[in-house]
C-alpha cells in the first residue's frame, strides 16, 4: 500500500476577474479554491477609487494558474515517483523475505532428511546385531547338541571290579550258606560274587532281597539293623505296589481276555517237562511263585536257632 501523500503547503495567487473583482487562489494539497479579496471594493462600490483594469493583468493570472497547474502535476509525479520508489523497496523486502523462508524450509527439509537416514542407518545397525545373537545362538545350540549327542569318552582308568559284598558294606554275622541275594525285577539270584555291578545290571539303582535258604542244618544268624530295613522297604513295596498291581492286572486281564469255556478234551501232559530256562534259576526250597510274585511259605520244621518268616528274623539280639 502506498504510504500519505505528500502535504503541499497552502499557497495564495492572487487573480482577477473580467469585472475588475480580485481574487486570491488557496491551494491546499490537490485543492485550489479562489476567495475574492476583501480589502478590495465589490461591485457596489465606487469604480472611481478602483485603480483601472489593464489588458495586462489577464494574461499573468492565466500564467499564474499554468505555473499552479504544472506544480500540481509536479507534485503528483513526485508523489507517484515516490510510491513506486516505496512499492519497489516493499517488493524487495518481500523477495528477500521469501528468500530466507525459501532457504528456513530447504534447512528444515535437510535436517528432516538427515534425521531419517540416521534412523535407518540406527535401524539397519540393530538387525544387524540382532540377526548376529540368532546366528550366534543357533551356534551355540547346535554345539550343545552334537556335545549331548557325542558318545562319551573311553575312560582312562580301569577301575578294579568291585564284588557285591564290598558294594553293600553289610557286615553279615551270617554264614554264607543261610541266604541268597535276589533281585526284584527280573526275578534272579545273584551268585556270582567275583561279577562287577555293571555286569549284574545293578547300577545307577537296583533293590535287592535277602531270602533265607531251606537247609536243615543252617543256622540262621541274627540280621542286622540295615538287613531289617530292606526287609521292611521289600515288604511294603510288596504289599503296596506288587499286591494291588497284580490284581488289577488279573481283573483286567479276565475282562477284557475271558476264559473259554471248558472241554471234555483233557490235554495230554507232556512227555519230558522242560528244565528251568537259563534265565530264571531253580526256585529255592521255600519260596512259592505266582505269576511275577515271589512268596516264601513256611511248610518247614520249627527252628528256634532259625527263626525267619519272609525274610524277617523272629529273634532280635
Amino acid at each position: 500500500t502506498s504510504g500519505p501523500a505528500a502535504k503541499v503547503q497552502k499557497t495564495e495567487h492572487p487573480s482577477a476577474s473580467g469585472s475588475g473583482q480580485e481574487y486570491d487562489v488557496i491551494c491546499d494539497g490537490d485543492v485550489c479554491v479562489r476567495r475574492p479579496r476583501t480589502d478590495q471594493p465589490g461591485p457596489s462600490q465606487p469604480a472611481a477609487d478602483s485603480a483601472p483594469v489593464t489588458e495586462n493583468e489577464s494574461p499573468s493570472a492565466d500564467d499564474k494558474m499554468e505555473k499552479v497547474q504544472e506544480l500540481l502535476l509536479a507534485r503528483r509525479r513526485e508523489k507517484e515517483e515516490k510510491e513506486k520508489e516505496l512499492e519497489k523497496q516493499k517488493e524487495i523486502e518481500r523477495r528477500a523475505v521469501g528468500q530466507g523462508v525459501a532457504e528456513l524450509k530447504r534447512w528444515q527439509a535437510d535436517q528432516e532428511l538427515k534425521q531419517i537416514q540416521e534412523e535407518r542407518k540406527r535401524e539397519k545397525m540393530e538387525n544387524n546385531l540382532a540377526r548376529q545373537r540368532i546366528l550366534e545362538q543357533i551356534a551355540q545350540d547346535r554345539a550343545e547338541r552334537k556335545a549331548r549327542e557325542a558318545p562319551p569318552p573311553a575312560p582312562t582308568q580301569i577301575t578294579p571290579p568291585t564284588s557285591v559284598g564290598d558294594s553293600i558294606g553289610v557286615r553279615a554275622r551270617m554264614s554264607r550258606s543261610s541266604f541268597t541275594l535276589w533281585t526284584a525285577f527280573p526275578r534272579r539270584e545273584l551268585t556270582d560274587e567275583a561279577a562287577t555291578l555293571q555286569h549284574m545290571q545293578l547300577v545307577p539303582s537296583a533293590a535287592l532281597l535277602v531270602l533265607p535258604r531251606r537247609a536243615a542244618d543252617a543256622v540262621a544268624a541274627p540280621p542286622t539293623t540295615f538287613a531289617n530295613i530292606i526287609t521292611f522297604i521289600t515288604q511294603i513295596f510288596t504289599t503296596i505296589v506288587l499286591d494291588p498291581s497284580y490284581q488289577l492286572y488279573s481283573w483286567l486281564q479276565g475282562l477284557l481276555f475271558p476264559a473259554p469255556a471248558n472241554r471234555p478234551v483233557t490235554p495230554n501232559p507232556p512227555a519230558n517237562p522242560p528244565a528251568n530256562p537259563p534265565n530264571e534259576p531253580a526256585n529255592p526250597a521255600g519260596i512259592r511263585r505266582r505269576g511275577n510274585v515271589h512268596r516264601v511259605t513256611a511248610d518247614r520244621p520249627d527252628d528256634d536257632d532259625n527263626n525267619t518268616w519272609n525274610g524277617n528274623s523272629t529273634q532280635q539280639m
